[in-house]
């Protein structure tokens, strides 16, 4: 909420320096929000896979690399990605440039390799990239934030009722209902 003035310069790879830069006169605060808010669902979480199969045990797979989760944006327009990132339950900063279109799907998966394994290439599209940890299969706290501290959505899950318990290393996922 305070008005700031700033002036910047800069110095090249050979010492020298730029002329001041125009005043920017701008006011901080949070930032909006509310198009993230409206339009993004993580609509299914794969936190506690099926065991892994002996021909993906052979591969050098346990069930835990076949972790993902999926985003989906449920509004009506494209939603830049840039600057979003899970920072619980998994780490992972969506890259650069990537947008989700109205009615599109984004995958964030703990191993791409054994996700083509079980799942196929089909949809190598939608993954978005993978993420630095896996899902506490007990359940956990996961939370979608722009930047480091302004929570987008969150949600905790767990392996109890009256979670449904089929996720729970049996094959199936948390899926939303209503997305």
């Amino acid at each position: 909420g305070h008005t700031y003035r700033a002036r910047v310069r800069y110095k090249d790879d050979s010492g020298r320096w730029s002329r001041w830069s125009p005043a920017v006169q701008f006011t901080a605060g949070a930032p909006d929000l509310s198009a993230y808010r409206s339009a993004l669902v993580i609509s299914e979480v794969n936190y506690h896979p099926a065991p892994e199969t002996p021909a993906e045990f052979a591969a050098g797979f346990v069930k835990d690399d076949f972790e993902w989760m999926e985003l989906k944006n449920v509004g009506s327009q494209p939603v830049d990605l840039t600057g979003l990132q899970f920072i619980q339950g998994v780490e992972f900063q969506f890259p650069e440039g990537r947008t989700l279109a109205p009615g599109g799907f984004a995958l964030v998966v703990r191993n791409v390799d054994a996700f083509r394994l079980r799942y196929g290439t089909a949809l190598d599209p939608l993954i978005a990239g993978v993420t630095g940890n896996n899902l506490n299969n007990s359940g956990e706290t996961v939370t979608l934030s722009f930047g480091a501290g302004a929570p987008i959505l969150s949600f905790a899950y767990r392996d109890s009722a009256p979670w449904p318990t089929e996720a729970d290393g049996r094959g199936r996922t948390l899926t939303l209902r209503d997305p």
